[in-house]
């Protein structure tokens, strides 16, 4: 098989786990807290109602969520900016240990302030899993995604290019995957209720093997093209 096409396919493969990542977090904050912890759309809004409401605890508990958002964002730019090499493997191995942490501690009464860590883990994701290639992909969320799913194959069964249908293909799997993920934690979450987010240890592990595959396919690319240009 061709090199360039397996890093390719890694490359979707790693998109698609991170997706049923996304949804798990997703699934396990709605199921369990009440309310989704990966965007931020309901909570400015929140913030809003509440200073209309001159609700003065709400507003500090939601611009505190938003600044944990914020934060996260700015923190992986920089990162990104400062640190050179692919750091999806560090990222994930993060993610790993902030899933181990929220599924064995205690969670805080206050459903809202036990979304903290959900809202820095998502910010992050989003931050270093948006996409494959030229699709730009969320991995948290799926608003987007299945605005481009239905556009793309529209576009596919009115002038029949091939491109379209390839491109909605892929946000269907992202889709799949990331409703995969909020079923299964739905699921667990009515049995083991906070800990069911601890099945996102599985995605996460096969993400980190498909990281450690790109960077194998990569080097081995480099050295073919070392031999190329020394013959």
């Amino acid at each position: 098989m061709d090199i360039f096409y397996e890093t390719e396919a890694d490359e979707r493969y790693l998109h698609y786990s991170m997706s049923m990542v996304g949804g798990i977090i997703g699934g396990c904050a709605v199921a369990v807290h009440l309310q989704f912890g990966s965007a931020q759309t309901n909570n400015i809004l929140m913030i809003i109602m509440a200073v209309v409401g001159s609700d003065l605890f709400e507003v500090l508990l939601r611009v505190g969520a938003l600044a944990i958002y914020i934060g996260g964002l700015v923190s992986s730019t920089i990162i990104r900016k400062k640190c050179k090499g692919d750091l999806r493997g560090a990222v994930i191995g993060g993610e790993l240990i902030m899933i181990l942490l929220l599924g064995i501690l205690p969670s805080p009464s206050n459903h809202f302030i036990a979304l903290y860590p959900f809202f820095l883990i998502s910010s992050v994701q989003w931050s270093f899993f948006a996409g494959v290639k030229n699709y730009n992909c969320s991995s948290i969320f799926a608003t987007n995604n299945l605005r481009v799913c239905v556009t793309e194959l529209t576009e596919y069964f009115c002038s029949g290019e091939s491109h379209h249908l390839s491109k909605s293909r892929f946000y269907f799997y992202s889709l799949f995957w990331f409703f995969a993920g909020v079923t299964s934690a739905a699921l667990l979450a009515a049995v083991f209720s906070g800990r069911s987010i601890l099945i996102g240890i599985l995605p996460l592990g096969f993400a980190l093997e498909k990281v450690f595959s790109i960077k194998k396919d990569t080097i081995k690319k480099c050295q073919e093209n070392i031999k190329i240009n020394l013959t």
